[in-house]
């Protein structure tokens, strides 16, 4: 069965590209496109993994409503990576 959905950013909702999209139980992966879709093989019961650089990773398990139309996943900005942009705008701008 394939999986179809969307990932975006929970504060902005803007699409995020390029996602890392694994099925951790039959070892299929993705990358979402660029305005944040994706599909991907999976059964009831799968755990699917999202990962992005610089956001916090998120799992879910496919249950009866993924299964039925497309889904969206919200990631969450990495509070370190945002701390370390800020960090570097700072000194970058003290020089």
């Amino acid at each position: 069965v394939k999986v179809k959905g969307k990932i975006s950013d929970i504060k902005t909702n803007a699409s995020i590209s390029r996602v890392t999209v694994v099925n951790k139980n039959n070892s299929s992966v993705v990358l979402a496109s660029e305005n944040g879709e994706f599909e991907i093989s999976a059964n009831r019961n799968d755990k699917i993994l999202f990962s992005h650089l610089g956001y916090n990773y998120a799992e879910v398990e496919v249950n009866e409503k993924w299964l039925s139309g497309n889904k969206t996943i919200f990631l969450r900005k990495n509070q370190e990576q945002e701390q370390e942009q800020i960090q570097s705008y700072h000194l970058y701008r003290n020089l």
